[in-house]
């Protein structure tokens, strides 16, 4: 281990000490060439005594080659630090730290350690994602794996047996929009800009929207209100019609039976504004917090919900449309979505 340290770091240590030779070297040319001027300055016809030059070099070699010593000991112990943790993290370790340092390498490590804990979340929201992943997928794939059974085994009365496709056909278009949502949340990530814009009605979209879940808000009773001026957007409707389903499902997914959502929209001055207002369960001030972040479910053990990526494409989408998502929302007061877009 210890030779292994010294040959990656004997580059290095060469490359100081033909530094350090360099600089003395430097140093005592110039000293030299100083005593040289001033004595041609001040007493030209007085040749030079190469003894003083002599004599002036040599001290000056000592102190310039202490100085560079001392300072470059400290850059070596800096630089192999950095060397050593850089090799942590090549190997796998995104936890790695490095201690303050002063001087030059303050910033290089704070930045360091910044790029650690930035690694070290991906890691955990990836491992959390595989985890939440493989259990959401698993589920459904369990269900529909032993209702196909027992109707192959058939002795099922009519009425179980619907039943039981029911199931599987409820579970199959899950695992479907699990598979939907996370493509389409990889593809928004690594996309930048917006293309394929054009003019278009927000309004009819919207009520278009309202039609398409017409079956989810009616089967629970919900009054889905509509107060929509004429809307005009120029923007990407296939992406902004995900953001719509989105926030209604999420809106009646937290609205009681009987209950209400209002849809309205408004121009104001550069820019569209469009609200969905419900009166459902509400959210706390930690959900709110986390509302839009990837995979979060304010109730984990709720199964049904999916992997919490709605909200988070809604924000992705939004985001790349240079507009705003904000929230306002009590618990068991409802909760009000705004998006505004530009004009």
């Amino acid at each position: 281990m210890t030779n292994r340290y010294r040959k990656n770091e004997s580059p290095l240590t060469h490359w100081l000490i033909m530094q350090a030779l360099i600089i003395v070297v430097t140093s005592v040319m110039s000293s030299l060439l100083v005593v040289v001027f001033y004595d041609l300055i001040t007493s030209p016809a007085v040749p030079t005594d190469p003894i003083i030059g002599i004599g002036m070099a040599f001290p000056m070699a000592v102190v310039t080659g202490t100085i560079f010593y001392f300072f470059s000991k400290r850059m070596n112990e800096n630089t192999s630090k950095l060397m050593n943790a850089i090799k942590a993290v090549s190997s796998g370790n995104y936890r790695y730290k490095l201690d303050a340092a002063n001087g030059p390498f303050q910033t290089i490590f704070q930045d360091f350690n910044k790029m650690t804990e930035e690694l070290a979340g991906v890691e955990s929201l990836r491992n959390e994602f595989v985890n939440k992943f493989s259990h959401e997928f698993k589920t459904p794939i369990a269900s529909i794996s032993g209702f196909a059974d027992l109707i192959l085994r058939g002795n099922l009365s009519p009425e179980d047996e619907r039943q039981y496709l029911e199931i599987i056909l409820a579970e199959s278009k899950r695992l479907a929009a699990l598979s939907t949502d996370s493509l389409l949340l990889s593809s928004l990530e690594s996309q930048q800009i917006i293309v394929d814009k054009k003019a278009y009605s927000l309004d009819e979209q919207l009520k278009q929207v309202a039609i398409i879940l017409s079956q989810q808000w009616t089967e629970k009773n919900i009054q889905v209100e509509l107060e929509l001026p004429e809307l005009t957007y120029f923007g990407n409707a296939e992406l902004m019609q995900h953001v719509w389903i989105n926030l209604l499902n999420n809106a009646i997914k937290y609205t009681p039976k009987g209950g209400t959502i209002v849809i309205s929209g408004k121009q104001e001055k550069s820019r569209i504004s469009v609200s969905f207002r419900d009166s459902g369960i509400g959210m706390t001030s930690n959900e709110i917090a986390n509302i839009f972040n990837k995979y979060f479910q304010s109730d984990p053990n709720d199964n049904g919900r999916g992997l919490g990526l709605g909200l988070a494409i809604v924000s992705r989408i939004v985001s790349l449309a240079k507009g705003q998502v904000m929230v306002k929302s009590e618990q068991d007061s409802g909760s009000i979505f705004t998006v505004m877009l530009p004009d």
